[in-house]
């Protein structure tokens, strides 16, 4: 499934771009993108085994450690990884697989929380080793120190971004 890296492609020489980039910036911002796709891909293909996509595991994951207390569709959008404009029609079709269930407030009537059933907890216990592994093959080639480094590099792009 995945390369061994062996020697290092330019993002120039891997999109097959015969120009220089304009700036460091465009070819950063690309290289972000670009990584981003392709790490997306990777993973879709292990979730898609599964009867997943990323945005359902991201959904059960916080379902599960919701527990008992549920969520509201509202409070899942805000902690999603990727931002999708309907959740609500995505939590219908992972309740028609039977792996969340959606109850009324009885103290508020306007308020529907999710909840995790079995079948998705079962499922993310089935999945979740194969998405180690892909998160750990994907990685190591690089040491505990490189990833700390891009890590914190992310995080203060995202910062930059949320300010």
């Amino acid at each position: 499934m995945f390369k061994q890296i062996t020697s290092f492609m330019s993002l120039q020489d891997e999109i097959k771009q015969t120009k220089p980039f304009k700036s460091i910036s465009e070819e950063l911002y690309l290289s972000i993108i670009y990584t981003a796709e392709k790490i997306k891909h990777s993973t879709e293909c292990t979730f898609k085994q599964f009867g997943l996509t990323s945005t359902q595991y991201n959904i059960l994951r916080i379902l599960r450690g919701a527990g008992d207390l549920g969520r509201t569709c509202g409070e899942i959008s805000e902690r999603m990884i990727s931002k999708i404009p309907d959740i609500t029609r995505l939590i219908d079709r992972m309740e028609k697989k039977a792996l969340v269930k959606r109850e009324r407030s009885e103290t508020d009537r306007r308020v529907v929380k999710v909840f995790i059933l079995n079948d998705g907890l079962n499922l993310l216990d089935t999945c979740e080793p194969h998405i180690k592994k892909v998160n750990t093959t994907l990685f190591s080639h690089l040491s505990t120190e490189e990833q700390n480094v891009t890590i914190q590099t992310l995080t203060k792009i995202r910062d930059q971004l949320n300010s």
